[in-house]
């Protein structure tokens, strides 16, 4: 039972009045002003415990017994026949001669209210396997191992495959996903030369430069 937040009486509450009452120890009115609510309504919680007990301080359900105004189950069924042949509901109320409103109602409660309802739900298709490790995707990554010129020399090592088992390669398992081959191809940058001792240009030094020409 799920009860507001601004009401007066709970089961227990209304079981206390209704003893409260029975037993003497307070009159209607006097119950009605110690518990905040009407004669009446004490009245009402009096004899219905009197009746059915402690089950009975429960709330009811706010629904009809009967409703004499409810659509038939012939004609229900008649409208239901009518939405599967793809008539809307505005055509089903003339033809069954009811209001739109009751196409309405009878159309919901059978879930057909929309026209996508009428067709047959696709079966959920997975992606499974009975045992585990049926079908397993490596992906297999290619790591270039360094040499002592690749650790001397700035340059980025090659990426492409066939410099990379040139070079010397090991193969190491990633992931279990395919790998996607890159969207970018790698930039190498270019070595710089740089001339060899022997072809350098020796400059004069400073003790060169001091000293006077030597005399001819």
């Amino acid at each position: 039972m799920n009860i507001h937040k601004n009401a007066r009486l709970t089961p227990l509450r209304r079981e206390e009045m209704a003893l409260a009452v029975m037993k003497g120890s307070l009159s209607q009115a006097q119950a009605a002003l110690k518990f905040a609510v009407t004669a009446k309504v004490v009245k009402r919680w009096v004899e219905r415990y009197e009746a059915e007990g402690r089950a009975g301080m429960a709330d009811r359900s706010s629904r009809p017994r009967r409703c004499p105004n409810a659509t038939g189950k012939a004609v229900a069924d008649r409208i239901i026949a009518l939405r599967r042949q793809r008539f809307t509901a505005k055509h089903i109320a003339r033809v069954v001669a009811v209001s739109p409103a009751a196409v309405s109602r009878v159309l919901a409660r059978a879930k057909l209210s929309r026209l996508k309802d009428l067709k047959p739900a696709e079966p959920v298709r997975r992606y499974e396997h009975d045992d585990p490790g049926d079908m397993i995707h490596i992906d297999i990554k290619n790591s270039v191992a360094s040499t002592a010129s690749d650790t001397a020399s700035p340059a980025i090592a090659p990426a492409t495959p066939t410099a990379a088992a040139s070079a010397g390669s090991s193969s190491t398992f990633a992931s279990t996903m395919p790998r996607v081959s890159p969207s970018r191809r790698s930039c190498r940058t270019r070595r710089r030369r740089v001339p060899l001792p022997s072809s350098r240009r020796r400059l004069p030094t400073t003790q060169a430069l001091a000293s006077p020409p030597a005399a001819s």
